[in-house]
């Protein structure tokens, strides 16, 4: 089963986002995660289920403080309540993100579950040596992540000067895997998984009260790649395509980004640093926390407390 998480707390995003997809829709299940109280939370018809902070609270116990409020990082609750539905692959992505002609899911199971072994080496044609059929098929790729054209998905700095939200962006997107060793945001407004990945899909703490906001998916992407290149698996990006409509305001993601650019200089290098020895994503979670909740500021020693206690959750299921 394949299900589609979404993070609001805009009832008018919602209810657009459900009406552009209603015909193209390729997934089985939506779980829409309301980040806020459930008295505030609106009625959607096409969802499984509306999660809010009092449905976290009551899910998560003593352990409900992990997940990000007023931040869309709060989108790991419905990765949780996808994998006790079943899901095999979970998607997610926001509610300013619409249909972009191609089938949404299969292009990310595709990625996923058939990402080809042999690929050319010229993009723009076939190249001599190409094998016509038998091009084998990778088993190792366990996230991927689209793209976004219209608005792509810049940071506040570049939106601003660039005046990007005013000229429509349409990206060279094609499947490739990003290499080991190497580093690539992980944009949850496009991304999808496999459900044994659960563990490693943590998103950092951002929003209310904390330091930072914005960057919940970019540095949660970063110990999801050190920790995949550890186990021998892949992260792919290319496909699919979303039409992404900036419902959010660069003056305002300006300021919530402001205290993160410097961090975000160091953040990568911190768990690129760490040796890994464990063998399973699990363990090599809880091998990366036990470092992190070491370091000096309160945010990372956060991060390492929240781990061990997601990952508890994720394999409880």
């Amino acid at each position: 089963m394949n299900v589609l998480v979404i993070p609001s707390n805009r009832a008018d995003c919602l209810e657009t986002f459900c009406q552009r997809w209603q015909s193209a829709k390729d997934w089985d299940e939506l779980i829409v995660v309301w980040d806020g109280p459930a008295s505030e939370a609106p009625r959607v018809p096409e969802a499984a289920c509306v999660l809010s902070w009092d449905s976290i609270e009551r899910d998560l116990g003593d352990d409900a403080w992990i997940v990000s409020r007023k931040n869309a990082g709060i989108r790991i609750a419905g990765y949780l309540e996808a994998a006790r539905r079943g899901a095999d692959v979970i998607a997610t992505i926001d509610d300013d993100c619409y249909p972009a002609g191609d089938a949404f899911m299969q292009a990310h199971l595709d990625a996923l579950l058939r990402m080809p072994r042999w690929v050319t080496s010229a993009l723009n044609m076939t190249a001599r040596g190409v094998p016509y059929r038998n091009r084998g098929c990778l088993q190792s790729v366990h996230v991927n992540a689209g793209l976004w054209q219209t608005v792509g998905d810049y940071d506040a700095p570049h939106s601003l000067v660039l005046a990007a939200d005013l000229r429509p962006f349409h990206p060279v997107a094609y499947p490739r895997i990003i290499a080991r060793g190497q580093y690539v945001p992980i944009s949850t407004m496009n991304v999808a998984f496999r459900r044994e990945a659960l563990p490693l899909m943590y998103l950092p703490l951002m929003g209310q009260g904390q330091p930072y906001d914005r960057f919940d998916d970019i540095w949660g992407g970063v110990i999801l790649k050190k920790v995949c290149d550890h186990l021998g698996w892949h992260v792919s990006v290319g496909l699919p395509v979303v039409d992404h409509h900036r419902a959010s305001n660069p003056f305002r993601n300006l300021v919530k980004e402001a205290a993160g650019i410097e961090r975000n200089e160091t953040f990568w290098k911190d768990v690129d640093a760490v040796t890994l020895r464990a063998g399973t994503p699990a363990d090599c979670m809880n091998e990366l926390a036990a470092v992190l909740v070491n370091y000096g500021d309160p945010h990372t020693q956060a991060l390492g407390k929240a781990i061990p206690r997601w990952v508890k959750h994720a394999t409880s299921i």
